[in-house]
């Protein structure tokens, strides 16, 4: 074989092989493409969906995630994290989580909104307070995989005093 048909050879051997990882590539990105139709249709029919109480939402989570749900309980005021680094309308800010106990004992975080951050990093946002006493939230049941899991970056309320 010559040099000149080895460079021939060599070449079509890389076409091929590009050929079949954009091939793959192709495959990935329609199986994606259905995943998410999948998910927003889901979406989509569980926030037209009537409301429900958190109980009946609990016994399948997954399928009722986005769903209005209704629960009563306390919250633990001192039980509150900020989120660092949540980005909202141009700005930097927090994410204003306290725990929620409900009257059947189960306990959750409810993100309770965007915080704006302080003029710098050493002032702490303004918080607002906490009710008291037993109450009744009504809010959309989110499995929030984005948040850390375990330890992470955050400002517990503690902290902020």
């Amino acid at each position: 074989m010559r040099v000149r048909e080895k460079y021939f050879f060599l070449k079509s051997i890389v076409a091929l092989a590009l050929i079949c990882l954009c091939l793959i590539a192709a495959q990935w990105q329609y199986n994606r493409g259905v995943d998410r139709h999948a998910r927003n249709s889901l979406i989509e029919a569980n926030i037209a969906a009537t409301n429900i109480s958190l109980t009946s939402a609990i016994i399948d989570l997954k399928k009722n995630e986005w769903r209005t749900v209704s629960t009563t309980g306390v919250f633990d005021a001192s039980q509150t994290i900020l989120l660092r680094n949540r980005y909202f309308e141009g700005k930097y800010g927090f994410e204003f989580l306290t725990l929620f106990k409900t009257s059947s004992g189960q306990r959750f975080w409810v993100d309770r909104g965007w915080l704006i951050a302080g003029k710098d990093a050493l002032t702490a946002p303004l918080i607002p307070s906490t009710p008291t006493g037993e109450v009744e939230i009504t809010g959309r049941l989110r499995l929030d995989s984005s948040l850390p899991r375990g330890s992470f970056f955050a400002l517990p309320a503690s902290g902020l005093d």
